[in-house]
C-alpha cells in the first residue's frame, strides 16, 4: 500500500512542475544569467624566401649546371604546404622557343627528396601545354623553414643563338593550408601571367584564364 501512495505522490509533483512552467505570471524562483564574449580567430598562411633570393645565375655555358641554395620559411600561424611556379616578364631571350634549352632541378634538402627532377623549366610557366605548379614541401610548421638546392642547366643544344643573353623572370612561392587543395596556374590577384613559352618578347601578355592550358 505504501508503494502505491508513493507512486501517486510522484505523479502529482511532476504535474505541478509542468503547470508552474506554463504560467506566464511572476515566478518566485531565484535565477541568474551571465554573458561571455565569443572570439574566433583564423590562422594565417604565408611564407617568405629569406635566403638566396633573388636567384641569380650568371655566365652559364652549354652543358654546365649551376646551383643556388635558398631557404623558405613559414611565417604564418598555420601548418602549410609550399609550392612554386614561374611568372614571365616577357622580356629578353626566350629559352623555351624555338627550343627549350634551360633545365631546372628543385631539391628539398631539408626533407631529402626531389620535387622537380632535372627537366625543362618551361612547364613551370602558366600557358605551357603541360603547365604545372610544383609542391616543394609538405606540412611545414609555423616558424619552420626548408632549404632547397636549385640546379640550373643549359642544354648542349643551346648554340650561338643563346650566347651572351639574359632574362629575368619571377619565382612565385605559394603557401597553401596543409593538405588543402593545390593551387592552379591562373590569374589570382591581378598579376599578369604571361605565357612565356608561347608569347615571345614584345607580345602582349594575356590577363585572363582563357588563353592558357593547364593539366
Amino acid at each position: 500500500m505504501r508503494k502505491v501512495m508513493l507512486a501517486g505522490l510522484v505523479v502529482v509533483v511532476v504535474m505541478a512542475t509542468v503547470a508552474a512552467f506554463g504560467v506566464k505570471g511572476t515566478l518566485t524562483w531565484f535565477s541568474g544569467t551571465q554573458n561571455h564574449d565569443q572570439s574566433v580567430t583564423t590562422a594565417t598562411i604565408d611564407l617568405d624566401g629569406v635566403v638566396g633570393f633573388p636567384i641569380t645565375i650568371s655566365n652559364l655555358m652549354p652543358s654546365e649546371t649551376q646551383t643556388v641554395t635558398v631557404k623558405v620559411e613559414n611565417v604564418g600561424t598555420g601548418t602549410a604546404d609550399f609550392y612554386v611556379q614561374m611568372i614571365s616578364s616577357a622580356g629578353g631571350k626566350n629559352f623555351c622557343v624555338p627550343d627549350d634549352v634551360l633545365d631546372i632541378k628543385i631539391r628539398n634538402v631539408t626533407d631529402g627528396w626531389t620535387p622537380y627532377p632535372l627537366a625543362s623549366i618551361c612547364p613551370l610557366f602558366p600557358g605551357w601545354s603541360e603547365s604545372t605548379i610544383v609542391k616543394i614541401a609538405n606540412d611545414v610548421a609555423p616558424g619552420a623553414a626548408k632549404w632547397f638546392d636549385i640546379d640550373v642547366h643549359l642544354s648542349t643544344d643551346a648554340g650561338n643563338y643563346y650566347q651572351n643573353v639574359s632574362r629575368t623572370d619571377t619565382t612565385r612561392l605559394i603557401a597553401v593550408q596543409s593538405n588543402g587543395p593545390a593551387p592552379i596556374p591562373d590569374d589570382d590577384g591581378g598579376l599578369t601571367q604571361c605565357a612565356w613559352p608561347i608569347d615571345g618578347p614584345g607580345t602582349a601578355c594575356p590577363d585572363d584564364d582563357d588563353d592558357t592550358s593547364y593539366p
